[in-house]
């Protein structure tokens, strides 16, 4: 964790940082390229497994994140979505 990382648990809590990292997640994989969980982790000072819980609720959302793992893996949007107008 981070220095930051009490600070950063009190305003987890209350959910605002969580849904703007999520938002910030969301902007990141429109920009279109695959994104590994690692590199998304340290980009928002949040542990890879807490960008796996992230992307799962995005998916739960209806947005169609596809996730590969292993060395050449990471989070991507289907290529074919838009986002509602």
């Amino acid at each position: 964790m981070h220095a930051g990382g009490a600070a950063l648990t009190y305003y987890m809590e209350d959910g605002a940082l969580k849904y703007r990292i999520m938002i910030k997640i969301l902007s990141t994989l429109i920009a279109g390229r695959k994104v590994s969980a690692r590199e998304i982790a340290e980009k928002f000072e949040i542990s890879p497994r807490t960008v796996y819980r992230y992307i799962d609720e995005l998916s739960a959302a209806g947005i169609p994140v596809e996730v590969s793992r292993g060395r050449y893996g990471g989070a991507a949007l289907m290529e074919t979505y838009r986002l509602p107008s």
